[in-house]
């Protein structure tokens, strides 16, 4: 599955899994930079997610003050 199409929670199991790659000391120097890559961008797809998630509750929140 293309990591824009991924929910929060998807994104986040996976970033999870490439943290254990990396964390793994039997990983050797390759899985880790590719682990890292993709941990990169699953971090900046959840990032996305919640500052969108942010705008939504800001809005939501500004226009009960207006009523």
């Amino acid at each position: 599955m293309k990591i824009d199409k991924m929910n929060y929670e998807e994104a986040l199991k996976k970033l999870e899994e490439a943290k254990k790659i990396i964390d793994n000391p039997n990983s050797n120097l390759e899985e880790m930079l590719l682990a890292y890559e993709d941990a990169a961008k699953y971090y900046q797809h959840c990032n996305q997610i919640l500052e969108n998630a942010e705008q939504k509750i800001n809005k939501i929140s500004a226009s009960l003050k207006r009523e």
